[in-house]
């Protein structure tokens, strides 16, 4: 099969070697599209030739580039929404290029008492990109990125239709496109796949990119046969700068306020230098960007199981297991560069190198107390971690003509790397640690009934934690594509490729403890042989050593009492001091895993325009996957006293399958202000690594078994869309449904063991779902200027957008009881039931209003989402959900020179917090406060 796959994409490439080399050198006509007032580019104006009606787009610099089939005169018609269209007049000569630059008035609505603004502008680009694009794609411009408040590109992605965020310290760092999990959602730069940094999953951390490097964010809804078929949700594209003609900079500068902790000290500032040079044929760019921010909060968490009146067969009544306050304080230091170089050998021959490093450091300070309700003692623990992140992209892409034939090609080398140098935690428990009369069905009876005895708690375990993940993915592809003859009714093109990629992922897990795997060392003995520790009756080192006499004086708003306060230097001094005492925990080594995935792709497609009325786009997609796994087994024991180990096994697991995905488009303009989109595509998603490594850990003194299945088989996604585009001068209205069937989605599977060497152990494995899954939804998306309005409604505009959502799949559930008769044995009754797909909002929605005016800029927007499925429980009662939310967020800024403005930010300005429940119980919520942000921009 490999050798089939290899010749077919070397088959598609020599076919088209003679056309490439037979084709004739044709006339052609290039230049960029521009605003007459403001000479800005227009990204994606639309330039078609009258007397054959092809035509083409300008790229997100305003550049286009047109061939034509024979030498003589001809007609362009050039157009943008909300602007004047422009007719041109030229003369093509064989073999020759002419080059037209043309600058587009703004329509006389826009021109009457108003001036053309940075809103309008970025919101009219979105428009014309979405509106000419030939799939369905939702478009964050470049100017919307610089006027947003959005601290990372999370931010910015999640206010587009049907994209839902995941949050981590108060800041967007994962998207949830159309209800499916971040997993199921491909994140590239410039169309190469990003690798993710986490250590278990595929989902990539976009708050490590800087929205300062963007030149634009695409999300594809519906695939097309030339890009990876990975993405079930959405693909969400970010697209890097250029340089533009002559010397250019950008600099800001912003400083602000976090009222979590009460401080300054909150920075962000980026500087991008762009030239070109040799007759514009170089052009370099250079980006740099710092970022520190306090992401520090305070949170309440709890656990909740099925009670034992549920377990006997009545109601499932639902109690408490576990209570967690938390303060943690952090801060996070983003910063990154990057370099863009091309060079145009002419209109029809060009090279882009782009390479950028984007870092974040993270340093978080956790104090949790935990009430441990089941096992009936206290747990006090102080965690300080410092997390480091990177993310290396170098892609080097190529484009060349050869009058009807296009050759592009691709190469790249992009690495994700995570790493937690020192993480130390201590962690102490008070045994006996409750009077016992609470309600175990009510939160707020837990606390109240704690005995609170500081003095006895005594150190259980001090660790130091080491985790090195990095996944890379290299890549080669290449695209031909073949212009058909034009008439005045017909144009279109044919096109196939190949593509190469090969995926690396390693993750190196280990653990250093003063009590592994449940033993302990000799650690407690050589601290008290110092004389400086004080102990308890069982020579055990107690807490009292670690208090710092520091009180918090809220937590929580007065919800909870959060005591005591936890020395971090302490308990690093101690860690430090008794490391050499301190034994590897095997069991961590089990987590130990490296994947391989290749995957080999081919494709063919075309795209048909009648009368440019009806486009048809269809083709297949071809995707031979091949993976090997190496993970580990083992089981942790006990020898020579205290030393722990284990007998490990290296195991591995190796796998192959091919897809044919079949994909069609349908476009059909009713009239130059509605058209009608249809698309069926089949797409894939691969399961999470952790899932595919064929390891096993068994741990006996916590009765657990957990395993990998390297056979477990990948997502199968059938997508179908429809959607109605209504579209004018005064803006864009777009109204689609959408509806996936996946067959295979996998999850993992908490049952009895059934093996006969870990019997009545509790065993955790993945497995594929039965029957199809569902999921479906309807989108709203409103964009529009008010500036047709009179009097002070002139000089707004309104975006809004709205999604509806729901899914269905099956999720497993187990029953053991004794079997009545002889012999009496443990019977399991093992089956599934519906529930949402994890991830999955039921409604998802974004409003902007701004309001622009001479020279002044005012910006406010919402989000807000309803309920999100986060994790399947045990039962219904237990599931785990996301609450609803309202987040509003400002920014205000005022033109002070044509060079100069002053800028300010106000995010999160009703300190929303971030709310957890299991079932129809509050089980978790944290508090980020608000921030605010003063600053700069310079352009020269």
């Amino acid at each position: 099969m490999l050798r089939n796959i290899l010749g077919l994409i070397v088959g598609v490439f020599m076919c088209g070697m003679p056309a490439l080399l037979k084709a004739q050198s044709a006339g052609t006509v290039s230049g960029v599209v521009r605003d007459a007032s403001t000479k800005e580019t227009l990204p994606f104006a639309t330039v078609v030739i009258q007397e054959n009606q092809k035509g083409t787009t300008t790229d997100h610099n305003g550049r286009y580039l047109l061939t034509f089939p024979r030498q003589g005169k001809y007609t362009l018609v050039i157009s943008y929404m909300g602007y004047d269209p422009a007719t041109k007049e030229v003369e093509v000569l064989s073999k020759g290029n002419v080059s037209l630059n043309v600058s587009l008035v703004s329509s006389d609505h826009i021109l009457q008492e108003i001036e053309i603004t940075a809103q309008a502008q970025g919101q009219a680009a979105a428009i014309n990109q979405q509106i000419n694009s030939n799939t369905i794609v939702n478009v964050v411009s470049r100017d919307k990125i610089q006027d947003l408040p959005d601290q990372n590109a999370a931010e910015a992605v999640g206010r587009l239709p049907g994209v839902a965020v995941q949050r981590s310290g108060g800041e967007a760092t994962k998207v949830a496109v159309r209800g499916l999990s971040p997993r199921f959602n491909s994140i590239t730069v410039n169309g190469e796949r990003l690798p993710g940094a986490s250590d278990n999953d595929r989902s990539v951390d976009l708050s490590l990119i800087s929205p300062d490097q963007l030149q634009g964010i695409e999300v594809f809804k519906a695939l097309t046969p030339d890009r990876d078929a990975d993405a079930v949700g959405g693909s969400v594209n970010f697209v890097t700068r250029n340089a533009e003609s002559g010397f250019s900079g950008d600099l800001r500068l912003e400083t602000g306020y976090n009222s979590q902790v009460g401080e300054f000290g909150q920075y962000r500032g980026n500087i991008g230098l762009d030239d070109r040079f040799f007759d514009d044929k170089l052009g370099i760019l250079w980006t740099a960007n710092f970022q520190r921010a306090n992401r520090s909060s305070q949170f309440f968490n709890s656990a909740w199981d099925v009670g034992s009146e549920g377990v006997n067969g009545g109601d499932l009544e639902t109690i408490i297991v576990d209570l967690n306050l938390g303060d943690i304080y952090e801060t996070r230091d983003r910063y990154g560069s990057s370099f863009n170089i091309d060079y145009r050998f002419n209109d029809r021959h060009e090279v882009i190198l782009n390479t950028g490093i984007n870092f974040l450091d993270r340093d978080e300070l956790r104090r949790r107390r935990r009430y441990r309700v089941e096992n009936a003692y206290q747990e006090y623990d102080i965690r300080h971690r410092i997390i480091n992140e990177t993310l290396l992209s170098n892609t080097l892409r190529g484009t060349h003509q050869f009058g009807n034939l296009n050759l592009f090609w691709r190469g790249s080398y992009i690495s994700s790397t995570a790493s937690n140098p020192q993480h130390i935690r201590s962690r102490f428990r008070e045994t006996g640690a409750f009077f016992g009369s609470f309600d175990q069905t009510d939160l707020n009876s837990i606390p109240p009934d704690a005995r609170n005895n500081f003095g006895d708690a005594f150190l259980l375990s001090s660790e130091f934690e080491d985790i090195d993940a990095k996944e890379t993915n290299t890549t080669f592809q290449f695209d031909l594509t073949y212009d058909l003859p034009s008439t005045g009714n017909f144009n279109g093109y044919l096109k196939a490729g190949g593509k190469i990629r090969d995926n690396r992922k390693e993750v190196d897990v280990s653990v250093l403890s003063s009590r592994p795997i449940g033993v302990g060392t000799d650690v407690d003995s050589v601290a008290k042989a110092t004389g400086e520790f004080l102990v308890d009756d069982n020579d055990r080192i107690l807490m009292a050593n670690f208090l710092d006499p520091f009180e918090l004086e809220s937590f929580l708003n007065g919800s909870f009492v959060f005591e005591p306060w936890i020395s971090n230097q302490a308990s690093r001094d101690f860690a430090f001091r008794f490391r050499d005492y301190f034994l590897a925990n095997p069991e961590f080594d089990l987590q130990d895993y490296f994947a391989s995935e290749t995957i080999y792709s081919t494709y063919a497609m075309t795209e048909l325009h009648f009368k440019r009325k009806l486009m048809i786009m269809g083709g297949v997609r071809l995707e031979h996957t091949v993976t090997s796994y190496q993970g580990r087994s083992g089981i942790p024991r006990v020898r020579d006293g205290f030393e722990p180990s284990i007998d490990f096994q290296d195991t591995v697991g190796t796998n192959s399958y091919t897809e044919i995905l079949p994909m069609v488009h349908l476009r059909y303009k009713v009239t130059d202000w509605f058209d009608i989109r249809v698309a069926a595509t089949k797409s894939l998603s691969r399961p999470i690594y952790t899932n595919l490594v064929p390891f096993l850990k068994v741990v006996p003194f916590d009765n657990i078994v957990e395993r990998g299945d390297p056979n477990l088989l990948h997502t199968s996604v059938w997508n179908y869309d429809l959607f109605l585009s209504f579209y004018n001068k005064y803006g864009l209205f777009t109204i689609g449904a959408f509806y996936k069937e996946l067959e295979n989605i996998d999850f993992l599977r908490r049952t009895i063991s059934t093996d006969q060497a870990t019997p009545s152990f509790i065993e955790t494995r993945p497995e594929n779902a039965p029957g199809i899954s569902t999921v479906q939804g309807v989108e709203v998306d409103l964009q529009t200027n008010m500036n047709f309005m009179p009097g002070v409604l002139k000089g707004m505009l309104v975006s809004l957008n709205m999604a509806f959502i729901s899914s269905e799949t099956f999720y497993p559930t187990f029953n053991t009881f004794r079997n009545p008769d002889p012999p009496f044995d443990l019977v399991v009754e093992e089956g599934t039931r519906p529930g949402p797909v994890i991830g999955q909002p039921d409604f998802v929605a974004n409003a902007t209003l701004g309001y622009e005016k001479g020279g002044f800029s005012w910006r406010l927007s919402m989000q807000t989402q309803r309920r999100i499925f986060l994790a399947v429980g045990s039962a219904p009662p237990v599931d785990i959900f996301g609450e609803p939310f309202v987040r509003w967020d400002m920014s205000v800024s005022q033109k002070v020179t044509k060079k100069l403005r002053v800028t300010w930010n106000f995010n999160n300005i009703s300190n929303m917090p971030e709310i957890g429940a299991v079932g129809n119980k509050i089980s978790e919520e944290r508090f980020f406060g608000w921030t605010t942000d003063l600053g700069l921009r310079y352009k020269f």
